[in-house]
């Protein structure tokens, strides 16, 4: 039985023990394998580099941010208790019940106003075309249409 050849040799050049799994094979092909610990390290150097850089400019990484503390009232003054507290549940954004039910009883009332206002627009040109059509024609002494 013969032995099937090996698409890469037992160690890379710094010396790691190669397996399937420690093996990268991009896409191009077989040929151009790469250990993944020395590209595991390859992207870790390159990381810091860039942070070195980064840092050099004036950049500050996430852990050594600042967290704001959470707010504890909206902006409307209301106390955010998990009573008052409105959390969508596709987004899990936080809102104020008591503001959200303002913002939706002055939008309603918005909207109510306008439909109405579109429903006397319609019925003003109801009543024009119905006022247009029933006007009498006026007819010439010689019984001719107007033109």
């Amino acid at each position: 039985m013969t032995e099937l050849p090996k698409r890469y040799p037992e160690c890379c050049k710094k010396g790691h023990k190669l397996s399937d799994d420690l093996v990268y094979t991009p896409k191009n092909g077989p040929s151009k394998w790469r250990c993944r610990v020395c590209l595991r390290a390859s992207y870790k150097r390159h990381y810091e580099a860039k942070c070195e850089r980064r840092k050099a400019e004036g950049w500050v990484p996430n852990a050594s941010r600042v967290v704001p503390p959470k707010k504890t009232i909206c902006r409307g003054g209301h106390p955010w208790l998990p009573e008052t507290t409105y959390v969508s549940p596709t987004t899990t954004h936080r809102q104020c019940r008591i503001c959200r039910k303002l913002r939706l009883d002055r939008l309603a009332a918005e909207r109510k106003i306008r439909r109405a206002a579109e429903k006397a627009a319609r019925k003003a040109r109801a009543k024009a075309v119905i006022d247009e059509l029933t006007t009498p024609v006026e007819v010439s002494s010689a019984g001719d249409l107007p033109a």
